[in-house]
């Protein structure tokens, strides 16, 4: 069983993430609820390190952020826990090659998720990491002309779904990327002035800044962490497992309420 530390909240980057240590999950108080919301209103990404959680105990921890989505019972998921998603490499513990790209999750939702919650409950020995990005740096890097052109584009998501490709976050008004790059079907605009070598200019320039060491962060998962993301404001993607180890990770979301459009 891992131990609990002494309460310790650390800075990723000086303006992005942030891992708290020494904070019972299991058992978590309202000045400890009260902390992880304001880390997470500043830093947008959170890693707790933990204990392992059980599908219930991520439930309720979960909960502290809002009303949980539930998803569709499969036989790879838990029946009694239909807030948790299980992504996995062993099919018979989740749905397989989910995510590998950079997104944020729900996007093909009009009213998209805003905040996830991931957990790994296997950890293979190589491999399996998952990648964070700041997409609000990734909007303040664009240069000017670019910035111009950005905040007149759209996205089709899935077909279901239609996005400005700069929002701006509901809650703190920074204006951040928002870009799935394996569900958008078009990226578009009204503004009959603006060519589709502009917008291939800008969509170029986001795909490179993803790239960056001071906007990508890669997390090597330990046991019982717990990586909490503001879908607003960051993006986030698989990586391969490299050997035959097992990775299960469950995934808990926020229901969603606001529409990130100007229409």
């Amino acid at each position: 069983m891992k131990t609990i530390n002494p309460l310790k909240t650390t800075p990723i980057y000086p303006q992005f993430g942030a891992v708290i240590d020494g904070l019972d999950v299991t058992n978590i108080s309202k000045d400890g609820q009260a902390l992880i919301i304001e880390n997470l209103r500043k830093h947008r990404l959170v890693v707790i390190k933990g204990p392992t959680l059980g599908p219930e105990e991520q439930v309720q921890f979960s909960s502290i952020f809002g009303e949980l989505e539930t998803f569709p019972y499969h036989p790879n998921q838990f029946k009694d826990h239909p807030e948790i998603f299980r992504l996995s490499t062993n099919k018979e513990k989740g749905h397989q090659n989910v995510g590998f790209y950079w997104h944020q999750d729900g996007s093909f939702n009009q009213n998209p998720t805003p905040i996830s919650i991931f957990h790994l409950t296997e950890i293979p020995a190589y491999g399996g990491e998952t990648l964070f990005a700041d997409a609000q740096k990734v909007y303040r890097m664009l240069p000017k002309h670019l910035k111009d052109i950005a905040k007149h584009l759209k996205t089709n998501v899935s077909g279901t779904a239609t996005h400005d490709l700069v929002i701006n976050h509901p809650v703190t008004g920074e204006k951040a990327i928002y870009l799935n790059y394996g569900l958008t079907r078009s990226i578009f605009s009204k503004e009959k002035n603006i060519t589709e070598a502009e917008i291939k200019a800008v969509f170029d320039r986001i795909t490179q800044y993803l790239e960056l060491p001071d906007v990508k962060y890669k997390h090597k998962w330990e046991e019982g962490d717990i990586v909490i993301a503001d879908n607003f404001a960051v993006f986030h993607q698989a990586t391969p497992t490299l050997n035959d180890s097992t990775r299960t990770l469950h995934r808990t979301t926020i229901k969603g309420e606001y529409t990130l459009g100007r229409n």
